[in-house]
């Protein structure tokens, strides 16, 4: 295993890359461009559309109504046994 600092002085020694030489310059200049659309008005109409039409069949049909059966008790099927009506019926 070669020394840490022997590779980086290696690598810095060495002359750049090509293709280095005018980067900077080029995103410089495109930083300067005013911004550019990248999606049309047809594509963003699509995703609006399909995102509302998703989301009306996900939601389902507002005319299904559902009722409860019987009676609901806040404490389940077992309030005979709670602790509060066991003490209220030994008196």
């Amino acid at each position: 295993m070669q020394d840490l600092d022997q590779m980086l002085a290696r690598l810095t020694a060495e002359p750049d890359h090509a293709g280095l030489q005018g980067i900077e310059a080029a995103v410089l200049a495109r930083l300067g461009e005013p911004p550019r659309a990248t999606l049309g008005f047809g594509i963003g109409a699509v995703i609006v559309l399909s995102s509302l039409g998703l989301g009306v069949v996900s939601a389902g049909s507002p005319a299904i109504t559902i009722e409860a059966e019987g009676q609901v008790a806040p404490l389940g099927l077992g309030t005979a046994l709670a602790p509060s009506a066991l003490l209220a019926g030994t008196r």
